[in-house]
């Protein structure tokens, strides 16, 4: 029998870091403390693609979108296979208004993984701003969850002009028992319609929930017509976020 090869350790040292890092983001919100444990865990291990791809998804947070896309792009070089990659990967490009490489990461991932709900939903995404309202639709129906597909629905019904059938779909979402876990899905169907007062509403929500959601705050494209609001800033700094 062969015996598997040990891992060195400082890979294993890297690993205790990344998962520390990860810790920091998702539960405590330490930014400063997260970038510390992930920048130590690429100095022991600079091809560890969880890292990369960690250390990624921590700057976008922090709205350093073109160190971000750096830092997931190498993951996804190193790891093709890396599907959470490339849907990270679609949303950054996607914050940054480059809709074909958003487009072309996001097929990417649902080449890779057919039944990826946040993949379609990132496509749709995409399409919904590009205008291609019939794509965006079939898209997001491609989704394996629900609260994607109701909120892509509710969107694209706002971009035909159907207020009625956008109210419908998002009636439905709020109807759902899980709503309470799809707070930032929610704020971003009412800020897509304008109605900014719900959609700060469902913004406090997805933060009293710790929605992982929020780590789109800084630079979700749905979300631009809230940040000169004060109420926005006010989010940030409940966040521990950059406010620039």
């Amino acid at each position: 029998m062969r015996r598997r090869k040990s891992r060195s350790p400082s890979l294993r040292i890297a690993d205790v870091y990344t998962a520390r890092g990860l810790l920091r983001i998702n539960l405590l919100h330490d930014w400063s403390g997260a970038r510390t444990d992930l920048e130590r865990a690429l100095s022991l291990s600079p091809s560890s693609v969880d890292s990369l791809l960690q250390y990624g998804w921590l700057l976008g947070r922090l709205g350093r979108l073109p160190e971000a896309v750096a830092s997931m792009r190498r993951g996804t070089i190193l790891d093709p296979l890396a599907v959470g990659g490339w849907i990270q990967l679609s949303y950054l490009y996607f914050g940054t208004g480059q809709l074909d490489l958003a487009e072309a990461a996001a097929t990417r991932a649902l080449d890779l993984s057919p039944e990826q709900g946040r993949a379609a939903r990132n496509l749709g995404f995409v399409f919904l701003l590009a205008g291609r309202l019939a794509d965006a639709r079939a898209t997001f129906q491609r989704s394996s969850f629900d609260d994607f597909r109701l909120m892509g629905e509710s969107m694209v019904e706002h971009a035909l002009h159907h207020p009625v059938e956008s109210q419908r779909a998002l009636d439905k979402l709020l109807a759902e028992r899980y709503v309470s876990s799809a707070g930032f899905q929610v704020a971003q169907v009412y800020a897509w319609r304008g109605e900014t007062d719900r959609a700060f509403e469902w913004l406090e929500r997805a933060y009293e929930h710790r929605d992982a959601g929020l780590g789109y705050l800084k630079y979700d494209p749905f979300l631009r017509n809230l940040r000169s609001d004060p109420r926005y800033t006010a989010l940030l700094k409940k966040m521990n976020l950059p406010l620039d």
